[in-house]
């Protein structure tokens, strides 16, 4: 008999539960808090303020040492952690964000480790200045511990030589026909009796809230509403097919099919969506966004957050799921993307949370989506299921509902008949050729402007007017057609790795978890004084260098899989 767990995911949460088990997690900012579950408590935190990165705190080695990892739904070929004594890590500083801030592995220190004398290498493209990044090092295998569940065996990296500009992580993805198992955090779960299946499911709460779940091996149905809809889907990539969007505000509603249906993947621990050209700018024009970075950030002022309008987005069809995205969530909080990294003499401007690509590899939904629909994963079949998520829920309540053991179906969840086959690549070309300028008029952008106040009475924010966008001298200085994605991924890439600013209040602290040796390779993330410092926006030059990011699919592992916003990674 399996039983019930909590796991803790810095930004996402995890409990178990069983007469067949199911993990859950929950997603906070640090502060002394407990997953009130039947067995099993944990103290959590979220560091969304870099990007929207949810992370879980891990033990590794004996005795364990704290390293938190990233817990994207993106694949991983393996769980590497940067070596303590490696160069990276020794330069690592509170004001030095890099893959060691949320600490390193002292490998000498552990009794329980073993390497296994194979070297293993994952390259992730270049940054913004062209130069490689990678990390190198040799596999190794020891014990983990997740609160309370302990894997032993576990084979992971110990990435001795490694670069800025990328982040240790913890895939949610398994696939029996491309995946190492002796590799796979997940199926470790499952396979050492943690969890019944390989399965999961993920809610948010709100850009604002303190706490989410990630239940591996089961599912909250507290925490969504109406039906859970299962559709087909890849191991290796989670896919949807996205049918039609639309924009709706009290002013009228939009139907936007520009470059639909086609099918798109999912990426938690992905700040910003990324949708066809046509589609994004359509998107932008009634959304109010104003300027776009020379880095192709698309900005917004602050307050559009506040607007009544909302975007639709169908999967399946009249007969699948739709899922509402407010505004709310799609203006970036304050605290992921500072805005005086944008200086403006009008209102303070904000990232908005949709961006565009031409290249379909790297189309996705990111965390506003997650916060906007509950998801189920279920790796066994090849099924994810999703319905609109309630958003508000309280995190100490739950209704938990395990997988009825090993390939059991998500629970609850209906399969969408007759399911359509989205397009992979588009079917038409890109039409418009300037963002600024779509050459419609849309009846749900004047709805968009008007805003919601705490008094209750409407008030306005400045409009685009339809399908014409005022534009900063930035903006008009270098918004390409071609462009499209590398430019976004440089861009995201170098704020990622920056300093941003940090959640109003959240101030790191290595001894209130008796932690001992550099507080930057604690475990604990960089300094408070260092992540709210704003920073200048870089140079064009510098921002796309003479070697843009990859954007096509890259070979990793003997499977194809679409870039990642990081790069492409292969490894060998």
């Amino acid at each position: 008999m399996r039983s019930l767990l909590a796991v803790p995911i810095v930004g996402t949460a995890v409990f178990v539960s069983f007469a067949h088990a199911q993990l859950s997690l929950d997603l906070e900012l640090p502060k002394s808090t407990l997953v009130k579950r039947e067995s099993l408590s944990f103290d959590l935190e979220n560091t969304l303020q870099w990007g929207g990165t949810y992370r879980a705190k891990f033990k590794i080695g004996t005795p364990g040492q704290f390293i938190s990892l990233s817990v994207p739904t993106r694949p991983s070929d393996i769980l590497w952690v940067p070596a303590s004594n490696s160069s990276t890590c020794e330069e690592t500083t509170l004001e030095n964000y890099g893959p060691c801030s949320f600490g390193g592995f002292d490998a000498e220190s552990s009794s329980s480790f073993k390497s296994t004398k194979r070297s293993f290498h994952n390259d992730y493209g270049t940054n913004r200045t062209g130069a490689p990044m990678y990390a190198n090092g040799v596999e190794f295998k020891d014990e983990i511990k997740l609160g309370d569940i302990s894997l032993s065996n576990l084979t992971m990296g110990h990435a001795d030589n490694v670069t800025n500009g990328i982040i240790p992580k913890v895939s949610l993805l398994y696939s029996d026909e491309y995946d190492a198992k002796d590799k796979s955090f997940i199926y470790q779960l499952w396979s050492q009796g943690h969890i019944p299946t390989l399965g999961y499911s993920v809610w948010l709460g709100s850009q604002t809230a303190k706490a989410g779940q990630l239940h591996l091996g089961g599912i909250d149905t507290s925490k969504y509403e109406g039906d859970l809809i299962s559709f087909d889907t890849e191991t290796f990539v989670l896919k949807l097919p996205l049918t039609s969007l639309s924009a709706s505000s009290p002013t009228g509603t939009d139907e936007l099919d520009s470059q639909l249906p086609i099918s798109i993947s999912l990426a938690m621990g992905t700040a910003l969506s990324v949708l066809p050209q046509d589609l994004a700018w359509e998107i932008w024009a009634i959304a109010g966004v104003t300027t776009v970075t020379r880095g192709y950030l698309p900005l917004i002022p602050c307050s559009r957050r506040e607007s009544e309008g909302i975007f639709t987005l169908e999967f399946g069809g009249e007969r699948g799921v739709k899922i509402n995205m407010t505004m709310k969530e799609l203006v970036l909080d304050e605290g992921i993307y500072d805005p005086k990294l944008f200086p403006t003499d009008d209102e303070p401007l904000c990232v908005f949370g949709i961006t565009n690509s031409t290249n379909w590899a790297g189309w996705l939904l990111g965390e506003a989506f997650f916060r906007s629909a509950y998801t189920a994963v279920d790796l066994d079949n090849k099924k994810i299921a999703i319905a609109p998520a309630r958003i508000d829920a309280d995190p100490d309540k739950s209704e938990v509902v395990a997988f009825n053991g090993n390939g059991a179906p998500i629970p609850s969840a209906t399969q969408l008949s007759n399911q359509p086959t989205a397009a992979v690549e588009p079917t038409s070309e890109p039409s418009i050729s300037d963002w600024s300028k779509t050459g419609k008029t849309y009846k749900a952008a004047e709805g968009f402007a008007s805003l919601s106040t705490d008094d209750g009475s409407p008030s306005t924010s400045p409009s685009s007017g339809g399908g014409g966008i005022g534009l900063s001298t930035a903006a008009k200085a270098g918004i390409g057609v071609g462009a499209g994605l590398g430019a976004i991924i440089v861009m995201a890439g170098a704020f990622l790795v920056w300093r941003r600013g940090h959640r109003q209040g959240y101030k790191p602290t290595a001894t209130s978890q008796e932690w001992t040796g550099k507080p930057e390779l604690s475990g604990d993330g960089v300094g408070y004084d260092a992540a709210i410092k704003p920073h200048e926006i870089p140079a064009q030059s510098e921002l796309t260098g003479e070697h843009p990011v990859s954007a096509v699919p890259q070979e990793v592992g003997g499977r194809e899989r679409p870039a990642e916003l990081c790069g492409g990674v292969n490894n060998t």
